[in-house]
């Protein structure tokens, strides 16, 4: 059981660093012709990365037979997972519907800034509860 739990932790921490790198190559990159090919890589990269990492979770805590949603730890990472599913999302929405390209870039960062700063207080909470900080 615990391996779940460490390849959960594992998964979430490079969800994290892969969304991240997206995010970054997205404010500093711009004026290179590959980042929005790299940016849309990495986004649903550390989405599915993401997905896996929730996957790993509720086995072990169904398995174990615990309460799903019982830590504040399980609340944010659900918020984080909604932002962090929205934002790739919206990403594409935003290429594909030409006259919500303006609106719907706004929405794009915001869920990808809030995903970013929930996974990474969560990421926190975590290893905090596993007792490595």
């Amino acid at each position: 059981m615990i391996l779940l739990l460490k390849t959960h932790a594992f998964l979430m921490i490079l969800a994290l660093c892969i969304m991240l790198a997206g995010g970054i190559i997205a404010r500093f990159m711009k004026k290179k012709i590959w980042w929005l090919k790299v940016h849309r890589s990495l986004g649903i990269t550390g989405a599915i990365f993401f997905i896996v990492a929730i996957l790993a979770i509720v086995l072990q805590i169904t398995l174990t037979e615990r309460e799903h949603f019982r830590i504040i730890h399980s609340w944010i990472g659900f918020v984080a997972f909604v932002f962090a599913m929205l934002t790739p999302t919206l990403g594409i929405l935003q290429l594909r519907v030409r006259s919500m390209t303006v609106r719907l870039r706004s929405f794009h960062r915001w869920s990808g800034r809030i995903a970013l700063c929930l996974m990474l207080i969560n990421v926190f909470l975590g290893l905090s509860m596993m007792g490595f900080i």
